[in-house]
Order: C-alpha cells, then structure tokens, then sequence
C-alpha cells in the first residue's frame, strides 16, 4: 500500500497543487493501491515540499520522481504507446507546463489580491490570529520572491499572461481533436494537463488564465472527459466548468 501525502482537498478539485492532483490521478489511472494522507506541512517531505509517499518505511518526494519508482516497482509504462517522436514532444509540453505555466498560474493567485485573500483563508482557515496575519505575510513575500528569481515575475501582468496563453494555445493545437494527448489511451502528460488546466479554471480565483482556456473548446471538453473518467469518486460531487459545461461525477 502506497501512502500518497498532500495537503487539504479545496474548492472542490482533488488538488489545489497540480503536482499533488497529478500524482494522485497516476495512481487512480495505473490502478495502484494507495491511501491518503492529507499533510499541510510540507517541510514533512523529503524534499520539504509535497506531494510525497512513503513505500515500505521510504519517503519518496518529488512527483516525477514518485512516478518513476512507481512505473519501474509495479512494471508500468503508461507512455509505452508512444512513439519515441511523441515522447519527445510529451516532455517537453510537461516542461513547458510544469516550469513555466505554474508560474503564471502561481502569479495569478498571490499577484492579485482577491486572489491571494482567497487563498490565505483556504491555507490558514485553522490558523488563528495575529500568526495568521503574520504568515499570510510571510507567504506572500515567499512567493512573490519566488516569481521574481524564476523571471517572470519581473514582467508586467499583460506580458504575463500573454506569455502563458501561448502556452495553452500550444497545448489546445497538440490536442487538437482527438481525446486524449495520449492520442487513443491516456498518457502522464494528459494527467499534467488535466491537473494544470482544471487549476486555472477554478471559478473563486478567477484571471486570464481561464478566458484562455474557455477560448479553446477541445481543451474544455479534455477537462469534462478526463474528470468523468480519471476522478468519477467519493468526494467530488459535482464539478464546475465554464457555462454550458457541467461534469456530474458518478458516486
């Protein structure tokens, strides 16, 4: 049994970290036995940051890592059919989401203030005041610092988020019309995009991002067919999608 550790289920997606969402949609897909643990501390991981696991008294953190050791320890390879072209242009679409994306989407929730209050009051809904008040400081700061040494945080909201609708522009053109990413079956980087692009939608942080999306109605209905397949469970009841598109998931 694998012990997948992430933090608070929020908003009603499985994960308000994409990383943790994607890991936890590896596991649902690859059909591995795990349970959950919810840790809001991520300096717990081995890597102090979440998601992580532990298997057989071992603490593996990192979510392509995980995803490795779980491919290799349970002999699956859900790339296996992909030609060596299309792995190729599957990393490098990860890359583009996972290093670059996730910085806009992260700007898009601590830049903007109705954002960011958003968020504090979800992480810190436990905590009470003045240590609240002083690490909702203290997270701001962090990430903001973050933002600035990655680079895009040095550039203004327009170029920002022009910047990041490339990135799913590209991502809307590699899909194109068929289901999956993966072409015919499921693939990591259709759970690295389900994961990315679910978080952008989320309706209490609007920005940008969202508009984007909606623009791309392959990547609307990629949302809707992969939440109905990858998460049909126990605890989302009903998801939100831009107007006209309501995914009800099965009990």
């Amino acid at each position: 049994m694998i012990d997948l550790y992430i933090p608070d289920r929020a908003f009603g997606l499985p994960n308000i970290s994409p990383f943790c969402m994607k890991l936890e949609g590896f596991l649902r897909v690859a059909d591995i036995p795990h349970q959950i643990i919810f840790e809001n501390n991520p300096a717990k991981g081995p890597k102090r940051k979440v998601p992580f696991i532990r298997d057989s008294g071992m603490s593996i953190g990192d979510s392509e890592i995980i995803i490795e050791y779980l491919e290799s320890k349970f002999d699956i390879d859900m790339d296996g059919h992909l030609s060596p072209h299309q792995k190729a242009i599957h990393h490098s679409c990860t890359r583009m989401l996972e290093e670059h994306l996730f910085w806009a989407l992260t700007y898009s929730r601590w830049d903007n203030k109705d954002n960011r209050d958003t968020m504090i009051a979800t992480l810190l809904s436990d905590v009470p005041p003045p240590i609240s008040t002083f690490l909702a400081w203290r997270f701001k700061k962090q990430i903001l610092s973050q933002l600035d040494g990655h680079g895009l945080g040095r550039h203004n909201e327009d170029e920002i988020y022009k910047k990041a609708g490339k990135d799913i522009a590209a991502l809307s053109e590699l899909l194109g019309m068929h289901e999956w990413f993966g072409i015919d079956y499921v693939s990591k980087l259709d759970l690295v995009a389900l994961s990315f692009l679910s978080n952008c939608l989320l309706e209490e942080m609007p920005s940008p991002l969202a508009k984007s999306i909606k623009a791309r109605p392959n990547l609307v209905a990629f949302v809707d067919r992969a939440y109905t397949m990858i998460f049909p469970g126990e605890y989302i009841k009903e998801r939100k999608l831009p107007p006209g598109h309501t995914v009800q998931l099965n009990d």
